[in-house]
């Protein structure tokens, strides 16, 4: 998205502040949107009214996906290498058309891409089978916890609080915030001409 906008004349970065997903936590928010740039990340959301308000022709991109792409998606690029709960992904094995395929935390998601179908559908089953069935003990002061279901409803739940909230911010300000659907808007023409048209940005004013 960065890449798209920058593309389009909107010097845009991606992931540049890091804020604290608890805008009370959240150290000086007011110094970091005096000098602000456009950005593309998921934790601006908490701030959308903060931002209008200091900004009132603010205008907001909020992608929406699939609820089970994007609890696939955290799976797995959390688990590996997240550093509050420590987890590790033991290396597993998986029969592939007569081959075993090593699976371990060092899979990246190019290489997933890279797979042939029948491999990367065999991987994906092992790893799924290993969130069911791994226990990981963190360190001594974290009580043991069984990842799968665990982790998996936090994250359906975030999904579910996340979007409850954009469209609370979608009805409330519809000038300035937008619902997409993801794959739509990135992927299609028409779906980049509705959200070049929501910011503000027509072949008209690109020539300009």
């Amino acid at each position: 998205m960065a890449k798209f906008l920058t593309k389009h004349g909107i010097d845009a970065t991606h992931e540049k502040y890091r804020l604290n997903w608890n805008p009370e936590k959240q150290k000086n928010i007011e110094g970091i949107l005096d000098r602000f740039k456009p950005d593309v990340a998921y934790y601006w959301l908490p701030y959308v009214e903060k931002v209008i308000e200091k900004y009132p022709d603010a205008k907001f991109i909020c992608f929406k996906r699939d609820r089970n792409l994007v609890i696939k998606s955290y799976l797995r690029d959390i688990i590996p290498v997240n550093p509050i709960v420590q987890m590790l992904i033991k290396s597993v094995s998986y029969k592939v058309k007569e081959y075993t395929f090593k699976y371990s935390e060092t899979v990246t998601q190019e290489d997933l891409d890279n797979m042939d179908a029948a491999t990367r559908d065999a991987v994906e089953a092992a790893w799924d089978e290993e969130q069911r069935t791994e226990v990981y003990f963190p360190d001594e002061s974290v009580p043991r916890r069984k990842v799968a279901t665990d982790l998996r409803d936090c994250i359906s739940d975030y999904w579910d609080e996340y979007y409850d909230m954009a469209e609370m911010l979608e009805s409330k300000y519809p000038d300035n915030f937008k619902i997409f659907d993801m794959l739509h808007a990135l992927n299609t023409e028409e779906g980049n001409n509705e959200m070049l048209n929501f910011i503000g940005v027509t072949p008209c004013t690109m020539a300009q």
